[in-house]
């Protein structure tokens, strides 16, 4: 994946399905990953994550979303950097995994 992340010039980078299982930070290779697994919920599958290119100095902190079962499948981290003119620049990214509608209730059964 590093490979097509370079190749497209990628700086941030938005993940669903990674099939992570608890809250992880990983800090390999050229990029900085915050991921978010699912601890409540007991289903396969799901796992969310962020990626942010490490030469770009971003500053991040990870956003309390609550602690229900649904609040697993969203991830937001505010982002800072320093744009043009040494101006500060933030924003809020936001990775979302929608289920499909009735899966949780036919797995259930």
């Amino acid at each position: 994946m590093s490979k097509e992340l370079e190749e497209w010039h990628f700086d941030l980078v938005r993940m669903t399905e990674t099939h992570l299982r608890d809250d992880v930070q990983v800090d390999g290779s050229e990029y900085v990953m915050i991921g978010k697994g699912w601890k409540i919920q007991d289903i396969v599958g799901g796992g969310i994550a962020f990626m942010y290119r490490k030469e770009r100095n971003f500053r991040e902190e990870k956003t309390d979303v609550g602690r229900c079962a649904m609040s697993e499948d969203i991830l937001a981290v505010k982002v800072e950097c320093t744009g043009e003119h040494r101006k500060c620049e933030s924003l809020v990214v936001i990775v979302v995994y929608l289920t499909v509608e009735g899966e949780r209730e036919q797995q259930e059964v």
